[in-house]
C-alpha cells in the first residue's frame, strides 16, 4: 500500500483534472478520487505509527499489549517483504 501511494501524485492528478472544461464534472469526479486517495493514506499512517510501540518498549513499557503489537508488526513486515520480492 505504501508503494502504491508513493507512486500516486495528487498534485499531478489535479493538473490533469484542470483540463476538464466542465467544472461541475471535474469537481465531482476529482473530489471522489481525492477522498479515495485519502482513506488508505490515513490507514497507512495509522499502521506505520506503530513505531510508537518501540518507543514505549524502550521506555520500559514491556507489558503484554506492547510486546504483542511489536510482534504483530514484525510479522506484518515479514509478510510484506515476502510479497514484494
Amino acid at each position: 500500500m505504501d508503494m502504491l501511494l508513493a507512486k500516486s501524485d495528487m498534485a499531478i492528478g489535479a493538473r490533469y483534472a484542470a483540463l476538464v472544461k466542465d467544472e461541475a464534472l471535474r469537481d465531482s469526479v476529482f473530489s471522489r478520487i481525492a477522498q479515495e486517495h485519502a482513506a488508505p493514506l490515513q490507514s497507512l499512517l495509522a499502521i506505520t505509527g506503530q513505531q510508537e510501540l518501540l518507543h514505549r518498549y524502550r521506555d520500559g513499557a514491556s507489558d503484554s499489549p506492547v510486546t504483542h503489537g511489536i510482534h504483530l508488526s514484525i510479522n506484518g513486515i515479514a509478510a510484506g517483504l515476502r510479497n514484494s520480492g
